[in-house]
């Protein structure tokens, strides 16, 4: 995960727990793992990123795919695992995203393909009548 990705899911997280310390109680974790996780001294394990996305009323299968997508990023192995994510999730109606950037116009095409914008309401005048 990036880090963008990271503060974000920590910090929605620590809102919804009210600290990092009951954060990392929820998890079984120490605050310190919190604090290497926000830092980028180490990588948020795949199941602590589901566990956190749940409780931050996030989709914990979409964030749990992504993280486990991210460990494998660059391998042969991330490719097909990439591969294999992207399919399950595009058939539940989640785009899977990784770090890159290129993630990110995947994940804007999917979802304009899923949810286009919508139209702005058109209002009769007094003209049209």
């Amino acid at each position: 995960m990036n880090r963008q990705d990271t503060k974000t899911l920590l910090d929605k997280a620590k809102f919804v727990n009210g600290s990092d310390n009951k954060t990392a109680l929820e998890l079984g974790v120490s605050r310190g793992n919190l604090c290497d996780w926000r830092t980028g001294k180490s990588p948020i394990p795949a199941a602590d990123v589901a566990l956190m996305a749940h409780m931050a009323g996030l989709d914990a299968v979409e964030w749990g795919s992504r993280a486990i997508a991210a460990q494998h990023e660059g391998t042969a192995k991330g490719a097909k695992l990439q591969t294999a994510l992207k399919k399950a999730l595009v058939l539940t109606g989640v785009a899977l995203a990784t770090s890159g950037a290129k993630a990110a116009l995947i994940t804007a095409t999917v979802l304009n393909l899923l949810m286009p914008p919508a139209q702005p309401p058109q209002f009769a005048t007094s003209y049209d009548v």
